[in-house]
């Protein structure tokens, strides 16, 4: 079923260093399957770069704003975050709808039905894929950024509160290794429900230079766990 109180955003850099269209942005005509309104918020990189046609976008409904990285030279971005955060919030800025998900350019899902089944169930609450940990974390903030889905407003004050948190981070701040999801995840308003990798269908997207599909998920998880093991006995 096609939902239109939902809208998708898809952020971060559209194209590849080949100058080609992402796997997210290809993606867009298995989305729409789920949600009738889709948003592209991306950051210029070449002149050269393919951009979506005008007929595509409008097959699919769907919208684009562009910005640029030197709007954000000085603020903190560990992890890439301002970047994410930014280009999350100018597609927001093109919501209408109640609830948004966000995902990225770079990674393609086959299958939205769990994120939004759980979204209907828990509307108050932050949505995400399952968290992947890196050493330094603690549970609380084990987000995972790669999907985060909510009620508008509440995606937006917890972006707008980390966008003002990068953009006046001190010196002291900028000196740990605090990872995006830590960031982004202390300023939402609520809890945090997460759906397994198993859900989604068909995916790809990368992690630490690693990456990641449907096929090889099992093997990753499993070292994954160790992980999370041995920070429960930190």
């Amino acid at each position: 079923m096609i939902r239109d109180n939902i809208t998708l955003v898809i952020q971060g850099p559209m194209n590849t260093h080949m100058g080609s269209l992402r796997r997210g942005i290809l993606n867009i005509p298995y989305y729409s399957k789920f949600v009738k309104n889709i948003v592209v918020s991306s950051w210029k990189q070449n002149s050269k770069d393919v951009k979506m046609s005008k007929r595509f976008m409008r097959e699919h409904s769907v919208k684009h704003v562009d910005d640029e990285e030197k709007n954000y030279e000085g603020h903190l971005n560990q992890g890439n975050v301002s970047l994410q955060v930014a280009t999350t919030l100018n597609g927001l800025k093109l919501v209408e709808t109640e609830y948004v998900i966000k995902v990225r350019c770079d990674e393609y899902y086959e299958n939205l039905d769990k994120v939004i089944e759980t979204l209907e169930n828990n509307p108050d609450q932050l949505i995400t894929s399952e968290p992947f940990y890196r050493t330094n974390q603690v549970d609380r903030y084990a987000i995972s950024d790669h999907v985060m889905a909510a009620r508008t407003v509440k995606m937006r004050n917890m972006l707008e509160k980390a966008q003002y948190f990068c953009k006046n981070a001190c010196d002291e701040i900028r000196e740990t290794d605090m990872a995006p999801e830590e960031i982004m995840r202390q300023f939402f308003d609520g809890q945090n429900t997460r759906v397994s990798m198993e859900h989604f269908g068909k995916f790809f997207f990368n992690i630490s230079g690693r990456t990641l599909t449907q096929k090889n998920y099992a093997e990753y998880r499993k070292q994954h766990n160790k992980v999370v093991k041995s920070l429960a006995e930190v």
